[in-house]
């Protein structure tokens, strides 16, 4: 990047080539301020949207390092102040509330500053368990002291009081009461004396008292303590958490959104219940909304799904919905990898044929999109997915003889290679022939709480 800075009078000052690869993230945000100072937004800009999109390799990198150069630095005030800064704040912030494991993992996680800490643990969005928060503070909080004792049963009254004032801000901000009876007797319970006297009160009251409101500590539900659990050996509850926020459209912390959870029941897993079309409309039909899951085998995309809001029965149907999608995922513990096709030509979103598996799309091939069989779709020079799209150039094998066209995930009866061709969803870069290792559906039911 060539930059050029002036001073008020428009001259010349400073001519020069900027290059950030192999920069450490706080050097650049070091060179964010400096620019910001001297007024250089072409080097702001510049700077901060290489940051935003290296985010999740820099927090890998070194997350600890990043969060407290954010406390520490002239940047936490500039967060405040610059709107786009702000943005850039938020996206590290984001990043590591979906993926707490690089921070909370993290070597040098005792080396994070209490106020860093404090920034994290107020965020509704912290995909992580209530009762793994607590193991972790309480972690770092004794690392604190390399003189303290470990074994909490040998606690002297002056070994609680030293441990509750280096924890005690971060104490008010675990919401205890959704940490449930059995983990809280068995992890918190040994750190009573830390906890006032009337949260530990009011937390009982609540464990005994069906339907009970808190009267202290009221917080809203965390992510990562939604309870939704999933029978399913391809994905964990961290990316079925994500199928609630894709559901609703909405993200997880909006109000509206978190009164409503789903139940994920599954109904059919190709491993267990066999391949065949038959076997899926047996288990599937008039099940209502569904949504689906596959492995992909040897690819650098391993997972694909798909949501229907309606049902799969019907033979030779297209059903109109603007609600069903499809996905992709690039890492199957990262949700943030996940990348959604929002259907677009709603009279083709979802095709039920008694000879296929959970067919999504179809219709005119959109236009830009070429498709060769058996050598993928190109998209402005890159591989696409058809899952999620379709050609029009070839017809499935099974519709060839006049029922249908090709569509934008073809489910065979009984086969392992599936197609994909962009047509009636927006393209998210999925091959147009894969082969599946394993694929499972769940019923989606709601549950209003």
């Amino acid at each position: 990047m060539i930059i050029f800075v002036t001073n008020s009078n428009n001259r010349y000052l400073y001519f020069g080539l900027v290059d950030l690869k192999d920069q450490e993230c706080v050097t650049l945000l070091k060179l964010l301020i400096a620019a910001d100072e001297l007024g250089i937004q072409r080097l702001i800009d510049f700077t901060q949207t290489f940051l935003i999109k290296n985010c999740y390799k820099f927090l890998q990198l070194d997350s600890i390092k990043i969060f407290n150069f954010f406390i520490h630095s002239k940047l936490f005030t500039l967060f405040t102040e610059l709107k786009k800064v702000t943005k850039m704040k938020e996206v590290f912030l984001k990043t590591v509330c979906e993926n707490p494991q690089l921070l909370f993992n993290s070597t040098e996680f005792i080396s994070l500053e209490k106020e860093a800490l404090i920034l994290i643990l107020n965020c509704d969005n912290l995909d992580m368990e209530e009762c793994e928060i607590w193991d972790r503070l309480i972690e770092w909080g004794i690392a604190k002291d390399p003189m303290h004792e470990s074994d909490v049963t040998k606690y002297t009254h002056e070994d609680f009081k030293t441990l509750e004032n280096k924890l005690h801000e971060l104490i008010q901000l675990v919401r205890f009461h959704q940490i449930n009876g059995e983990e809280f007797m068995l992890k918190v319970w040994p750190y009573k004396q830390l906890l006032p006297d009337n949260l530990v009160d009011d937390i009982l009251r609540c464990y005994l008292v069906s339907n009970t409101v808190p009267h202290f500590h009221p917080f809203p539900i965390r992510e990562g303590n939604i309870d939704i659990k999933i029978d399913s050996i391809i994905i964990n509850n961290r990316i079925a958490r994500s199928f609630t926020s894709w559901i609703n459209k909405k993200t997880m912390d909006n109000e509206s959104s978190k009164k409503i959870k789903y139940n994920f029941i599954l109904l059919f897993r190709s491993s267990r219940d066999g391949l065949t079309s038959q076997k899926f409309h047996q288990k599937c039909d008039n099940k209502g909304a569904t949504i689906f899951i596959a492995k992909i085998s040897n690819s650098s995309t391993p997972l694909i799904g798909g949501y229907n809001p309606l049902d799969w029965n019907g033979n030779g149907q297209y059903k109109i919905t603007t609600d069903s999608f499809l996905f992709s995922l690039s890492d199957l513990n990262n949700p943030q990898t996940a990348k959604l096709g929002h259907v677009i030509n709603s009279n083709y979103a979802v095709y039920c044929h008694n000879n296929y598996g959970p067919t999504f799309g179809g219709g005119p091939a959109i236009v830009g999109v070429n498709t060769a069989f058996g050598g993928g779709t190109t998209f402005g020079g890159n591989a696409t997915f058809g899952g999620f799209g379709g050609g029009a150039t070839f017809r499935n094998p099974q519709t060839s003889g006049g029922i249908g066209g090709s569509h934008d995930l073809y489910v065979p009866s009984n086969g392992t290679v599936w197609q994909c061709n962009v047509h009636s969803y927006s393209n998210i870069e999925i091959p147009n022939l894969f082969a599946v290792s394993d694929y499972e559906v769940f019923q989606v039911v709601k549950k209003y709480h």
